[in-house]
């Protein structure tokens, strides 16, 4: 990867990485935090990988397959492989916006796209969890018993799509209230609100 990175580099502002390559400052975090991934090795061997950028369904397609392949119940390994993805992903964005480059738009979106499909395999992999410890909200209603709404809302930079290398998630997260008291329905039993204060 260095002689690519080396012929296309353009930026006044140059990195080294402590392995030796060099970059736009504004990469380091992404380059540095790659590096330790597992899988970033194959996508290095392959510089048209690197610049190749796929889209949100694409995405979570890879992660999804990633995740199918580890228990239910490891919550940790589970984790871990979401942050290499995410690193990998963002060095591929990165490996794509040298040389010619991106637009910002194009950038912050590639990059709010892996953010997205990352923030919504955590509450997956979280709900999945205390589900199987404590049960599922419920509210109950004349009609029977209802699952209170949860979601998860982006705004700032995620919520426009212009996210940058070092950008935080700006995300608020809302869920139903019931009419009267709600509880989960597993044998471990938490009030609707404290499940999803502890969901988020």
């Amino acid at each position: 990867l260095a002689p690519f990175l080396w012929n296309d580099l353009y930026a006044s502002e140059i990195a080294w990485s402590r392995d030796g390559w060099r970059f736009p400052l504004e990469y380091l975090p992404a380059f540095e935090a790659a590096v330790q991934t597992h899988d970033v090795t194959v996508w290095l061997a392959d510089l048209r990988g690197c610049r190749l950028l796929v889209g949100k369904d694409a995405l979570e397609a890879e992660i999804q397959g990633r995740l199918a392949h580890l228990p239910e119940d490891d919550l940790e390994a589970q984790m871990e492989a979401l942050r290499e993805f995410r690193h990998g992903h963002v060095l591929r964005v990165a490996a794509a916006d040298v040389g010619p480059g991106l637009t910002p738009e194009q950038a912050g979106a590639h990059l709010g796209h892996i953010a997205e499909v990352v923030v919504e395999q955590a509450l997956a992999l979280a709900t999945y969890s205390m589900v199987e410890k404590h049960g599922r909200p419920a509210c109950k209603t004349p009609q029977g018993v209802e699952t209170p709404g949860f979601a998860v809302i982006a705004y700032g930079k995620l919520g426009s799509l212009e996210l940058g290398y070092t950008s935080d998630l700006d995300i608020i997260f809302l869920h139903a209230a019931c009419a009267g008291e709600g509880v989960t329905t597993g044998p471990r039993p938490l009030a609707n609100e404290v499940f999803f204060a502890r969901l988020g």
